[in-house]
């Protein structure tokens, strides 16, 4: 039998690549499955509680966020808009972050952290004129959560927020910053991406805490 021309074995060879090509290809674009956001949740909230004196509820910094991320890509979700949730997240030298990592800090941050916007207010004070000095007299004060609770809950409080719109650097005093001050706000903001990643994969919504 005589040899098949090399021109016929060439044309086998590269219809079998095609194909293998074509097949490693098809494999790649498939929708690959997420896991549940129950289980981005809790790999998230795993990850904040090893962080030295973390509870619920406390404020959350850039630099102890950035470690959630890729532990989700190992569940089989690497977040697309990572670095853009990741600055919507104050950073640790901000000086308001420093000052709550304080013991003195902690106390009032776990003092305040019930009212609405209440790390809100407090980033805003501390962009103001004499912001820092600002800040740390409301730690220092043995009341001084209660300015927060004034300004957060009652009428007044909020006729003081308009007010202090008007000040330098005081602007929309009153409003959310739009940041990711606790678990609470990344999860979310988190949940907005999953919701995103699922619709781009073509996949049905699971379940979620």
């Amino acid at each position: 039998m005589r040899n098949p021309p090399v021109i016929y074995v060439l044309r086998i060879f590269a219809l079998e690549f095609a194909i293998f090509t074509i097949g490693v290809t098809v494999a790649a674009a498939a929708p690959k499955e997420l896991p549940s956001f129950e289980q981005v949740w809790q790999a998230t909230e795993k990850q904040l509680a090893k962080l030295p004196n973390y509870e619920p509820g406390d404020l959350i910094s850039c630099q102890q966020v950035a470690p959630v991320f890729p532990i989700l890509k190992a569940l089989g979700w690497p977040v697309l808009d990572r670095d853009e949730i990741l600055k919507l997240v104050p950073m640790e030298n901000e000086y308001f972050v420093t000052k709550l990592r304080t013991k003195a800090g902690r106390k009032f941050m776990r003092q305040i952290e019930r009212y609405p916007l209440a790390f809100d207010r407090i980033d805003r004070i501390g962009r103001m004129y004499m912001g820092d000095d600002n800040v740390d007299a409301l730690i220092r004060g043995p009341d001084g959560y209660k300015m927060l609770q004034y300004m957060t809950e009652t009428a007044w409080g909020k006729t003081m927020g308009k007010m202090l719109s008007q000040a330098p650097r005081g602007k929309d005093f009153n409003a959310p910053t739009g940041r990711l001050y606790t678990a609470d706000a990344l999860m979310l903001r988190l949940q907005q991406s999953y919701e995103a990643e699922l619709e781009r994969r073509g996949l049905k919504q699971k379940s979620k805490k």
